[in-house]
């Protein structure tokens, strides 16, 4: 398996990213001592998003593969030879609105600014766990990816995707995760609709971005400008 056998969701409770990310990887051939550890600080999402997996897993003739899930960010990425990288501002949705309200009008990228100004301190934790010398494949979807990108020391495959949808449409990904699970709907529909996408064809290729977009002063100078701070 190109991706390694032991593989870590951090943001696996992304009612966003979950299935399509899930649906990718479960396309793949996995050993069957492959390791897959979801990793989310919400608890109810991350315990739904684990059973969905543990259903694509019995679709696809994998019990082998073992699942796990933490809240623990450090002890999902201990031994991952992959990293997905999904987290969001999650509940903080209402002190983003607050934050975007007080800046200039106009500014087209505020609300991504802001977004991954508040997820910087998980960022940042998330680099200094990462193996020295780039021995993870490390696969960053926050949006937007040119900014936090700054934030991760390592190459990394940078992909904006799954496309973003407004707030109030994500929950549907979490009720149709529900669907799936008591078999209300087809388990293979999402692992045909998610057969091919960038996520897919960066796992197959295998091959991270050469350059390194670790630049711990890149987005406090965009902060500056647009925040004042």
């Amino acid at each position: 398996m190109p991706i390694g056998p032991n593989i870590a969701i951090v943001g696996a409770g992304n009612r966003l990213a979950a299935i399509p990310v899930l649906a990718t990887i479960f396309n793949l051939p996995l050993d069957m001592g492959a390791k897959i550890t979801l990793c989310d600080s919400n608890t109810e999402m991350l315990d739904l998003f684990e059973r969905l997996a543990r259903a694509f897993a019995a679709y696809n003739g994998a019990p082998g593969i073992a699942i796990h899930s933490t809240d623990s960010v450090e002890e999902a990425m201990a031994d991952a030879d992959a990293l997905f990288i999904c987290i969001d501002i999650g509940e903080r949705t209402d002190e983003l609105e607050d934050r975007i309200a007080a800046v200039v009008i106009g500014r087209e990228d505020a609300e991504a600014v802001i977004r991954v100004e508040m997820l910087r301190d998980e960022l940042l934790q998330i680099s200094d766990y990462l193996k020295p010398g780039g021995e993870q494949l490390v696969f960053n979807l926050v949006y937007r990816t040119d900014l936090s990108g700054t934030l991760i020391n390592a190459p990394a495959f940078h992909i904006d995707w799954p496309e973003r949808v407004p707030e109030e449409e994500q929950y549907r990904f979490a009720h149709r995760g529900l669907r799936l699970i008591r078999g209300d709907d087809p388990i293979f529909e999402p692992l045909q609709e998610y057969k091919e996408n960038p996520l897919a064809t960066a796992i197959l290729d295998a091959r991270p971005a050469p350059e390194n977009r670790f630049d711990p002063t890149a987005l406090t100078k965009v902060s500056w400008e647009l925040l004042g701070r």
